[in-house]
């Protein structure tokens, strides 16, 4: 029988408990592709930012306290972001010519989801 030395297994529980502990370091700022947005139902204690972008031609990124999220949104895409209540620092950039469309600070409430719409016009916001 072919046992594996105690220090490699102990390595192997270390590798998946800091696998374990990243997982939920990411989870805070969770983007998610999701068709219905709107309805999207932000886990217990939690609220989400919603980047509905129905302009036809503008791909934008998106950026929660100067770090980019995951994913763009353009032609009738969305994203949800799950995240902590708080007050975020959010910035939305046209991903052609890097021209920010959108710079504010937004409130995230637990329970509700900000709804940031984008379109030829500009950004209006509400909250679902």
């Amino acid at each position: 029988m072919n046992h594996r030395p105690l220090p490699f297994r102990r390595a192997l529980w270390v590798y998946a408990a800091l696998l374990l502990l990243g997982s939920f370091f990411f989870l805070g700022c969770d983007g998610v592709s999701d068709d219905d947005g709107e309805n999207f139902d932000p886990s217990e204690g939690n609220g989400a930012l919603f980047i509905n972008n129905d302009s036809i031609d503008v791909r934008v990124l998106t950026f929660v306290n100067g770090e980019q999220q995951e994913g763009r949104t353009g032609g009738d895409n969305e994203r949800v972001y799950e995240l902590a209540p708080g007050t975020y620092r959010i910035v939305l950039v046209d991903d052609r010519d890097d021209d920010v469309i959108y710079r504010e600070e937004v409130d995230i409430i637990a329970g509700r989801v900000l709804v940031l719409d984008v379109d030829q016009s500009g950004v209006g916001e509400r909250i679902e």
